[in-house]
């Protein structure tokens, strides 16, 4: 049986006017819905992610960062089909432990 599970996230980049450029990804299960955002900029993104085939759920963390990672920005995730899903999401200067984060990633909701 095949359990669809999608993530959608809306960015909106207060980065002073600056471009998040697409840094890197990870994912354990699932990946982009369709292709990947490669920048943010003054607008709202969506960010869309998806299992694939009968893969169970969708997780990992994609972050972005300014040309000189003066600000950089990660999401880490989690929805894999029987437990509750995870999200956080981390904005700053230098760059979190992406992997950490989403060891750490907490319940939501």
């Amino acid at each position: 049986m095949f359990f669809p599970r999608r993530l959608t996230v809306n960015v909106e980049n207060l980065a002073e006017k600056a471009t998040l450029l697409f840094g890197g990804e990870w994912f354990e299960t699932g990946g982009w819905q369709s292709q990947r955002v490669e920048c943010i900029g003054n607008q709202v993104m969506t960010l869309e992610f998806e299992n694939k085939g009968f893969m169970p759920g969708v997780s990992g963390y994609v972050y972005y960062h300014t040309t000189d990672w003066s600000q950089t920005f990660c999401i880490a995730f989690s929805m894999p089909v029987t437990t509750s899903a995870c999200f956080t999401a981390r904005a700053g200067s230098v760059l979190p432990d992406c992997q950490a984060l989403y060891a750490r990633c907490p319940e939501v909701g």
